[in-house]
C-alpha cells in the first residue's frame, strides 16, 4: 500500500502596536461625529461609524489636531511587536493522509481522507 501523508502545524501569533493617546472630544466635531461619552461607546463608534480609518483622517484633517492625526497614523501604519506566539509554548501538530488534488485549494491542494487531529 502506498499513501500520501503530510504534517500540519497550527499556531497563534498575536502582534500589538504601542498604545497611543487620543483626545476624544475632537471626534465630536468630526464627520461622522462621536456622540458618546464612554470608552465602550468610542470603540463602538470606531467599528460601526468609521468605515476606514485612513479615509476618516483625510476627511477630518482640518478638525483633528496634529497629535490626534499622528496617533491615528500610528494605528493605520503600526509598528507591531509580538505580544504572544504559541510556537514558543510548544507544537500543536498532526498528520494527515489523503491525496494531492488541485481542486482542494483551501487545504493546499490536498484532499484529506484521514486526520490525526481527531486523536
Amino acid at each position: 500500500m502506498e499513501i500520501e501523508i503530510r504534517k500540519v502545524e497550527t499556531y497563534i501569533c498575536t502582534d500589538a502596536s504601542a498604545p497611543v493617546k487620543l483626545n476624544v472630544e475632537e471626534f465630536k466635531k468630526c464627520n461622522p461625529p462621536f456622540k458618546g461619552s464612554t470608552e465602550e461607546e468610542f470603540m463602538d463608534y470606531l467599528y460601526e461609524e468609521v468605515d476606514w480609518l485612513e479615509d476618516f483622517v483625510e476627511e477630518n484633517k482640518k478638525i483633528l489636531s496634529e497629535d490626534n492625526i499622528e496617533s491615528l497614523d500610528s494605528l493605520i501604519y503600526p509598528m507591531m511587536d509580538i505580544m504572544y506566539d504559541s510556537r514558543n509554548k510548544g507544537e500543536d501538530s498532526w498528520y494527515e493522509i489523503g491525496k494531492t488534488n488541485p481542486e482542494y485549494r483551501r487545504s493546499n491542494e490536498f484532499e484529506v481522507t484521514v486526520s490525526g487531529n481527531n486523536y
